[in-house]
């Protein structure tokens, strides 16, 4: 799994979590990112149309589910987005502009993980 040719994303996800939690199995670690690239892009789509939509409940719903999901798989530099949604999501200003951070950092992510399939 070579990370050289995304060496311009500084949002890389790291797995060094889930590699221990697996006891370095590669096998486990491929099959938990290939259901990740099953379920995560889909919620993510769910969550940009919610916000679209301004349905703060299932933008709390979601936030939620994707905090765990990202988290598991490495990509924890849009928790933090995820959890300000979850809290405040009626009040954010800017929650198109973080929406798009997370869709971008997401997108990124997969090719990446599809890289190591």
């Amino acid at each position: 799994m070579s990370s050289k040719n995304f060496s311009g994303f500084p949002d890389l996800p790291d797995l060094t979590f889930l590699r221990e939690m697996l006891g370095n199995d590669e096998e486990s670690l491929k099959e938990v990112v290939s259901i990740f690239l099953e379920d995560g892009p889909p919620m993510v789509k769910s969550l940009e149309e919610s916000v679209r939509l301004k349905d703060y409940d299932m933008i709390k719903r979601t936030s939620h589910t994707l905090i765990t999901e990202l988290s598991t798989v490495g990509i924890t530099s849009v928790v933090p987005d995820l959890k300000r949604m979850n809290k405040s999501a009626k009040d954010m200003t800017d929650i198109e502009e973080v929406m798009q951070r997370i869709t971008d950092v997401v997108d990124k992510s997969v090719l990446f993980f599809k890289s190591m399939m």
